[in-house]
């Protein structure tokens, strides 16, 4: 009877041994989801490389020399940013050249217009400052 008994409960603490172990399983791996969500998403907004096919890759082509064109923006650039710790306002002064493939397909519609953009070219260099 003695050993009947414990057969029982060591069974019953089989149970419920793979009952938590289960509910432990499934509990760790809801949270491993969300934090591996978490984790991609920060990685993607500071713009880091987790892998060889990530949507943020992207691979430099080799130009050799002869195939640049340098268009360089005829003024120097004066950006305001945000007012300092010290209470001053602060600029960055920079000036831009575009170098430019011109065996590229997009070349031959755009390269030789470039002044003409040159505005939309500002534009988007100070929206990235």
């Amino acid at each position: 009877m003695k050993k009947n008994l414990v057969s029982i409960i060591i069974l019953a603490l089989l149970v419920v041994n793979v009952i938590l172990t289960s509910v432990m399983l499934f509990s760790v791996t809801g949270t491993m989801k969300k934090t591996s969500a978490l984790i991609d998403g920060i990685s993607m907004a500071l713009s880091l490389e987790l892998g060889e096919d990530t949507e943020m890759a992207v691979e430099a082509e080799s130009v050799p020399m002869e195939n640049i064109a340098v268009y360089k923006l005829a003024e120097e650039m004066t950006i305001p940013l945000a007012t300092g710790a010290d209470g001053k306002d602060h600029f960055c002064q920079l000036s831009v050249s575009l170098s430019m493939n011109t065996k590229a397909d997009g070349y031959k519609d755009y390269g030789a217009t470039v002044s003409e953009k040159e505005d939309l070219i500002k534009g988007e260099i100070v929206s990235v400052v």
